[in-house]
């Protein structure tokens, strides 16, 4: 896992132009979508208020939160495709990535609507603060983690993709745990940006700190772990 981790930093610097540019592209969304989402902390604050809402608003809400699931799908399919092209990984289907960006989007809509209405229920229960029902929510998140891999990676459309993540984490769970760990260290240090730079410069700088660093280098790095299954050669350092 170690070996990984550097890995997966010397694959962010050498990719640092692609993520750039795509993190612009994910920012740009965010944005446009402002007067639905704010940004603070580094995350993506939605609204849970909408049941009560009129028809157009839900409608616009979901319309939103589609929008910049299409852009993340995006973000995570460059990023995934460019480190695995990188070992020469399925050479004989490289080239397709059009197909396995819709399967993953199929995936991802499906998945984090579906979060999100539950999301929505729980607030309007009052629900939504209950430590032990976001513990649960957290780790129903992390168990589909490599989903993107699997989809982008071995070209397999969701369903199948479900049963080879699940059988991959049950020999590799505490792979999971590890990754789990590194995501909530970085989140740590991006509240701490927060806290440390003030209201107003604390939020654009743990924003910008979130998107163009924290969650390609996760990306990266599952996708480093994920073809450790392979057995490639990696560099040994």
């Amino acid at each position: 896992m170690g070996m990984d981790i550097v890995l997966a930093i010397k694959k962010y610097i050498q990719n640092i132009k692609i993520i750039f540019s795509i993190s612009l592209l994910l920012m740009f969304v965010l944005f446009l979508i402002n007067p639905l989402f704010s940004l603070f902390g580094g995350s993506l604050n939605i609204s849970y208020n909408i049941l009560n809402q009129d028809p157009f608003t839900i409608l616009l809400t979901l319309i939103a939160i589609a929008s910049f699931i299409t852009a993340f799908t995006f973000f995570q399919t460059i990023i995934i495709y460019k480190v695995e092209n990188e070992y020469e990984f399925d050479k004989k289907q490289s080239r397709e990535i059009k197909e396995p960006f819709f399967e993953l989007l199929k995936f991802n809509l499906g998945f984090y609507l579906l979060m999100y209405i539950v999301l929505c229920f729980l607030y309007d229960l009052g629900l939504l603060e209950n430590i032990l029902i976001n513990v649960g929510l957290l780790i129903i998140s992390t168990i589909f983690w490599f989903i993107p891999q699997i989809v982008i990676m071995e070209k397999e459309k969701t369903e199948r993709a479900l049963i080879i993540n699940f059988n991959y984490l049950k020999k590799n769970g505490v792979l999971l745990v590890y990754l789990f760990v590194t995501a909530f260290i970085l989140t740590l240090i991006t509240y701490f940006l927060d806290v440390l730079f003030g209201v107003i410069a604390g939020s654009v700088i743990s924003t910008l700190f979130f998107i163009l660093f924290v969650i390609p280098f996760i990306e990266i790095l599952k996708t480093e772990v994920y073809l450790d299954k392979y057995k490639l050669l990696k560099p040994n350092w």
